[in-house]
């Protein structure tokens, strides 16, 4: 009985026992997987560090950067700074850079109407549903809700481009129908912006 004990336990152990070839092609398969572990860590950690307090120039320089995934976070940091990065972004659109000038053309399509601190990504894709029929009243009841009173400035940007102007009068009448007036004409008063606040103003002419 013990006899065949032993016997089964060398059996096991000669079946668990590797060549060398193998156990070196073991140990290389998992140097290699040590590298990319570390090399992913290294990038995760170099693109945080990136992120930390970047300028929005420093963000729009680097959608030119050599490094891919660099380019590529720097367009994300910049669609989350929103009217914070708005400007450099515009900026952008003329740089000398092909590639700055490219990724700052695609951050626009959306940053154009992030023009008050809480406009988000959801708008661009609402503008572009746009027809100017009666169907456009679900949609700015949608902005009307998320972004009250503070929608007016995006209106005042429609309205100041030929290709929008139109379809911003029915959102501009929704959001006297579904705005207290005296909320509505207290942000009116504390615009800043001369330019934005005579477009808005034009909506009442």
């Amino acid at each position: 009985m013990f006899a065949s004990g032993g016997r089964r336990k060398k059996k096991l152990a000669h079946e668990f026992t590797f060549s060398a070839p193998m156990l070196a092609f073991i140990m290389k398969k998992i140097f290699l997987m040590y590298k990319i572990f570390l090399a992913v860590v290294f990038l995760a950690l170099t693109l945080a560090a990136l992120g930390e307090d970047a300028t929005p120039e420093e963000l729009v320089r680097r959608l030119g950067d050599s490094n891919y995934e660099v380019r590529h976070q720097a367009g994300l940091d910049l669609m989350e700074l929103g009217k914070l990065a708005r400007n450099e972004v515009r900026k952008a659109l003329n740089s000398p850079d092909p590639e700055v000038r490219e990724r700052a053309k695609e951050l626009w399509r959306s940053m154009q109407w992030m023009v008050f601190p809480k406009a988000g990504k959801d708008i661009f894709p609402a503008i572009s549903k746009l027809e100017n029929k009666n169907t456009d009243r679900e949609i700015w009841e949608g902005l009307c809700s998320t972004y009250g009173e503070e929608l007016i400035y995006l209106l005042a940007e429609m309205r100041a481009d030929p290709k929008y102007s139109d379809l911003s009068v029915r959102g501009f009448s929704l959001l006297l129908e579904k705005s207290e007036p005296a909320a509505l004409a207290s942000e009116i008063g504390g615009c800043r912006d001369m330019a934005a606040k005579e477009s808005i103003l034009g909506y009442l002419k």
